[in-house]
């Protein structure tokens, strides 16, 4: 961020004094493009991160720093796609439009944490840019972070404590999202940040159903910490004790278990976990369960 800002400065002096020369003493093949279309310049000075060049076009009247491109995408987002600080601090620091959403309803902050750059995010974050924002699918920057793997843009988005709850168009949060795709690190730091356990997603599965789905004890063992409902039902009327019993986890099935989860539940087709797991030729867990139901 040091750098970005020394960077800065140098070259806010570089191109002042380019614009107080005569035009004679600075023509040359590439100015000689700025002329003709300035707008496409502008944009491929964006991408490489041109720094001066971009400046010359905004210092000049050139351009807009706000105008878009036939994708709907702003020079600032090109700029942050390649991860360009010191010229992404230039446009903030000319009032760009931090908020400024694409037609799929990307954000700045979402394309700086789609590109894998922390640097960005931190400084965008600065800048004032919402996390709280979200893309016509509903994905906040932090949902986008968990989809690509963003590790290092996680963090500085968690702390912000904002938007961790909020659901995608399928009802995910991003806790949902880290269960899906088996990220036990992310899953883990978002219940740390007080995530809303007891949410549901479309289909009715909290992050406890999700976590035995996926046969991730240890995610189990956090939840139940915190007080998950053992009980909660999907919209096929499984609990979490059902899903365990029949996919056959058998230190779920006794975590579960332990810590009070009913037993003689019935699903939407009638069956408890203990018929589930019979189904499924889960005989030492139909065997325990029968046990436990009658001692």
């Amino acid at each position: 961020m040091r750098n970005a800002s020394i960077k800065f400065i140098l070259l806010i002096g570089i191109v002042f004094f380019l614009a107080a020369c005569a035009p004679s003493q600075i023509k040359n093949p590439a100015a000689a493009a700025i002329d003709t279309d300035p707008q496409a310049s502008f944009f491929e000075a964006c991408r490489k991160g041109d720094m001066i060049k971009v400046m010359r076009l905004v210092e000049e009247n050139r351009v807009d720093v706000n105008f878009t491109d036939p994708y709907s995408w702003t020079g600032f987002m090109y700029t942050i796609q390649n991860g360009h600080e010191g010229l992404a601090e230039y446009f903030l620091r000319k009032n760009m439009n931090i908020r400024y959403q694409d037609k799929d309803g990307l954000t700045p902050l979402m394309v700086a944490v789609n590109g894998r750059h922390p640097g960005m995010v931190e400084l965008l974050l600065e800048y004032g840019a919402d996390p709280v924002q979200q893309d016509k699918h509903g994905y906040t920057a932090l949902m986008w972070g968990i989809y690509n793997n963003s590790w290092d843009s996680i963090p500085l988005l968690l702390a912000t404590k904002k938007g961790i709850d909020l659901q995608n168009g399928f009802g995910e949060t991003a806790l949902h999202l880290a269960l899906d795709y088996r990220l036990y690190d992310f899953a883990t730091l978002i219940i740390q940040h007080n995530a809303n356990i007891a949410i549901q997603n479309n289909k009715g599965q909290t992050a406890l159903h999700l976590a035995v789905h996926e046969n991730l004890p240890d995610i189990v063992a956090l939840l139940i910490k915190k007080k998950a409902n053992l009980n909660c039902r999907d919209k096929q009327g499984f609990t979490p004790l059902m899903l365990s019993a029949q996919s056959g986890s058998e230190q779920i099935i006794v975590m579960l278990v332990e810590n009070g989860a009913a037993l003689n539940l019935k699903n939407a087709e009638g069956k408890t976990a203990a018929d589930l797991a019979g189904a499924k030729k889960h005989f030492k867990i139909a065997e325990y369960l029968g046990k436990k139901i009658n001692p």
